[in-house]
C-alpha cells in the first residue's frame, strides 16, 4: 500500500535555506501537512544579496534626464553584492536548472515574456593575476604549465594514469557483488579509455593532452563518479593501491606533483582547492572534475541569487499561507509512545517555548548548528549518528565589498587582476549598468589564510549579523573603530591593485561578511578523510531516535553539507529530493517540465521491497550509462507508478 493511502503526514521541516524551501516548495503539491522553522529573521541561510543603492551622478543624468519615474530601472544607481553563492553553471546541474525553469527566472538570451529573473553571464574560475608573482622552482612538464589551473590538471593526468580498482565495496551485501562487478569493470573501462587516449595523443605528439582530458571529462556520467567514489583507489607503490576515500586530497596531489609545485597551487591555485584543508581525496577529486565542467559557463543572477529564495517564498506562502515560522530555534526532539516526534522550540527575544509534535522532521541545517543540536540531545541522537555529523568539516570564507566613486577599469566584468597583490583568492570588478556612471563594485573573496585576515575586521568573536550593506558606524565604539579600521584597509588595498590616488572619500559604501562564524560554521562543507560518503549519507538521511516508539525512520539530515555535490546549491536540491523520498518512497518528483525523478542518488536508498524499483532502474541506468542519453534515475510523467 502506498503511503498516500495511509493517510496524510505531519513533516516539521528545520531550517530555511535553500534545502528546508525545497522539500516545502515540493511538499505543497501533496496531502502532508508541513511547517519550516527557521531559527533567524530571513529565509534563505547562506544564500543573501545586499544592495548598494547610490542617486545618479551628474554624465548619467546628462544622458538620462531628469525626470525619470521611479519604477525606471535606471532611476537609481544600484548594485547587488553576492554575499553568498554567486556562481551557478544550470546546464550540468540539473535538478537547479528545473527550479529555475519553475520560478520563471529565463537564461541569458531566452526571448519572450519578461522574467521575474534572468541569468547573467559570469567570469570563468581563474588564478590570480598580477604583474608580481611569487616564484616556485618548477622543473620539465611542470615548468611548462602557463597557470596553476593546467598545473592541476596536470596532476589530475597523472593521478587517473594511477587509479585502479578496488576488488569490493567493504560491508556490500553478498547479492549484490554481481551488481557492484559490473560496476567495477565500467569504471575500469571509462579509466582504460582516458589512458589509451592520452597514450595515443603521446605517441603521435599531440600538444593537447588538455583537450584530451577535457573531452573525458565532458563524457562523464553521475553513474560514473558515484562508481569512483566506492572503488577508486590510487596506486601509492607497486604493492599498495589505497582506496581514495582514505586520503587526503593534499595527499594524492603530494604523490604525482613536486612540493613545490603543491605549493604553488595552495598559494597561487584557483578557488576551492581546499589543499590546507585537506579533504576526502574521493570527493574532492569528484568535485573538480564537476568544477571542470562548469568553468566556461558559469552565470548569476541579474537582481542577485537571492531573488531565488524570494520566490520561493512567495510561492510557499500563496499554496500553504503561513507555514514559514521565523525566530524558532529548535532546542529538543524526542520520540514519544504515539510514535511521534515531539519537538521544543525558543523563539528569539523569548524566554518562553513552544512544543508540538510531527510524523517526520527534516534537518535541513549546515553541519554546526546540527552537531549543536546533537550535542543538547545526546540521550536520544544514536552514537554512530553523532559520529557520522563530524564526517565533514565546514571552511570559512569571507567576502568584501565595496562601491568606488570613480572606477579605473572599463570592462563590464574584470576578474582577478591584482590579487596576488593583497590578501585574497579572487578579485572582481564589475562597472555600474548605469548609462553614464563612473561607479564601480569591487569584490575580495578569500577562504584561508586570507580569510583568518579579513574577519579581523569583523569584531567581536560569535555570532554575526547578515550584512545589509556597510559596516556602518554606530554609537558602540568598538563597532565604529572596526569599521573605520575596514575602510582604511579598503582603501589600502584598492590602491595596492590598481588606483593609487584613490582617497577615502571616493569609496561610498562598503560591506563584509564571515561565514565561518556562527550561526553558520562555514560558508561551504567538505567531507574528510576516511570516511566512505555513501554510506554516511545513506545513515543520515534516515534514522529514528534512541528510544522511539517508531519502527520506520523519521529523521532525515539533509542540506548541501550532507550531500554528494557539496558547495553547489546543486547539493542541498538533491539531498532535499533523497529525503523526500525517503518520506513517500512510491511518489515520483517532479524536476521539471518533462521530467518526474524518484530520487537522483537511487545508490542511497535502502533494499526491500519499497525502493525495489529504485535498486532495479539503478541497475539498468549505471550499467548502460555509456549506451543511454540519460544520466539520472527518472521516470516519464505518464509511466505507470508504483
Amino acid at each position: 500500500m502506498s503511503p498516500a493511502k495511509k493517510g496524510k503526514k505531519k513533516i516539521a521541516i528545520i531550517g530555511g535555506g535553500i534545502a528546508g524551501l525545497y522539500c516545502a516548495l515540493r511538499l505543497c503539491d501533496t496531502e502532508h501537512d508541513f511547517t519550516v522553522y527557521e531559527a533567524t529573521s530571513r529565509i534563505g541561510g547562506r544564500i543573501f544579496t545586499g544592495k548598494f543603492d547610490f542617486k545618479l551622478q551628474p554624465e548619467s543624468h546628462a544622458i538620462l534626464g531628469n525626470d525619470l519615474p521611479k519604477d525606471h530601472p535606471f532611476s537609481r544607481d544600484i548594485f547587488y553584492p553576492e554575499y553568498g553563492p554567486m556562481r551557478i553553471e544550470p546546464e550540468h546541474q540539473r535538478l537547479l536548472q528545473g527550479l529555475l525553469d519553475e520560478l520563471e527566472i529565463k537564461g541569458v538570451d531566452e526571448s519572450g515574456p519578461k522574467a521575474v529573473a534572468r541569468l547573467i553571464n559570469f567570469p570563468a574560475y581563474a588564478s590570480p593575476l598580477s604583474e608580481f608573482q611569487p616564484e616556485y622552482p618548477l622543473t620539465g612538464e611542470e615548468a611548462a604549465q602557463e597557470t596553476p589551473l593546467d598545473l592541476m590538471k596536470l596532476g589530475f593526468v597523472r593521478i587517473l594514469g594511477r587509479l585502479r580498482i578496488a576488488e569490493t565495496k567493504p560491508d556490500s551485501p553478498k547479492e549484490n557483488e554481481d551488481t557492484r562487478a559490473k560496476e567495477r569493470m565500467h569504471l575500469e573501462n571509462r579509466l582504460t579509455k582516458i589512458k589509451n587516449d592520452l597514450m595515443i595523443a603521446i605517441a603521435t605528439r599531440q600538444a593537447d593532452w588538455k583537450g584530451v582530458l577535457q573531452r573525458w571529462i565532458d563524457s562523464l556520467y553521475e553513474e560514473d563518479l558515484e562508481n569512483m567514489r566506492d572503488y577508486g583507489a590510487f596506486e601509492v607503490s607497486e604493492k599498495i593501491a589505497a582506496p581514495l576515500h582514505r586520503m587526503g586530497f593534499w595527499n594524492l596531489l603530494s604523490h604525482v606533483l613536486s612540493h613545490n609545485a603543491v605549493m604553488k597551487l595552495r598559494d597561487m591555485g584557483t578557488f576551492y582547492h581546499l589543499l590546507p584543508e585537506n579533504p576526502n581525496a574521493a570527493e574532492w577529486l569528484i568535485f573538480w572534475l564537476r568544477a571542470l565542467l562548469t568553468t566556461e559557463k558559469l552565470q548569476g543572477l541579474d537582481n542577485g541569487m537571492e531573488r531565488i529564495i524570494d520566490i520561493m517564498g512567495e510561492r510557499i506562502e500563496k499554496k500553504r499561507p503561513d507555514s514559514i515560522v521565523p525566530n524558532r530555534t529548535l532546542q529538543s526532539l524526542h520520540g514519544n509512545a504515539d510514535g511521534k516526534i515531539v519537538l521544543t522550540f525558543v523563539e528569539a527575544g523569548k524566554s518562553s517555548s513552544h512544543t508540538t509534535d510531527a510524523d517526520h522532521v527534516i534537518l535541513a541545517i549546515p553541519k554546526a548548528p546540527l552537531e549543536k543540536l546533537a550535542l543538547q540531545n545526546r540521550e536520544v541522537f544514536p552514537p554512530e549518528i553523532v559520529d557520522q555529523i563530524d564526517a565533514v568539516f565546514g571552511f570559512p570564507l569571507v567576502k568584501v565589498f565595496a562601491v568606488v566613486k570613480k572606477r579605473w577599469w572599463e570592462e563590464d566584468q574584470r576578474a582577478n587582476v591584482g590579487a596576488t597583490s593583497i590578501p585574497t583568492r579572487e578579485l572582481h570588478y564589475w562597472k555600474s549598468r548605469t548609462p553614464g556612471s563612473t561607479r564601480g563594485m569591487v569584490m575580495i573573496y578569500t577562504d584561508r589564510p586570507g580569510s583568518a585576515f579579513w574577519a579581523n575586521y569583523i569584531g567581536k568573536r560569535g555570532e554575526q549579523n547578515i550584512p545589509d550593506g556597510p559596516a556602518k558606524p554606530t554609537d558602540d565604539e568598538f563597532r565604529r573603530e572596526q569599521s573605520t579600521r575596514l575602510k582604511h584597509k579598503i582603501l589600502q588595498v584598492l590602491r595596492e591593485v590598481g588606483s593609487k590616488t584613490l582617497r577615502e572619500s571616493e569609496i561610498e559604501d562598503f560591506g563584509i561578511m564571515d561565514w565561518g562564524r556562527a550561526p553558520y560554521g562555514g560558508a561551504a562543507h567538505a567531507w574528510r578523510p576516511e570516511r566512505r560518503a555513501s554510506d554516511i549519507l545513506s545513515s543520515l538521511s534516515a534514522f529514528c531516535l534512541t528510544g522511539s516508539a517508531r519502527k520506520t525512520a523519521n529523521v532525515h539530515v539533509c542540506g548541501e553539507a550532507y550531500s554528494d555535490y557539496q558547495a553547489f546549491i546543486e547539493g542541498s536540491l538533491r539531498s532535499a529530493l533523497h529525503v523526500l523520498h525517503l518520506i513517500d518512497p512510491n511518489r515520483p518528483q517532479k524536476i521539471d517540465k518533462t521530467k518526474t525523478v524518484y530520487t537522483m542518488t537511487p545508490w542511497l536508498c535502502p533494499t526491500g521491497d519499497q525502493h525495489a524499483h529504485c535498486q532495479d532502474e539503478r541497475r539498468t541506468k549505471r550499467m548502460n550509462s555509456e549506451e543511454k542519453e540519460g544520466r539520472i534515475f527518472e521516470r516519464q510523467p505518464n509511466d505507470d507508478q508504483r
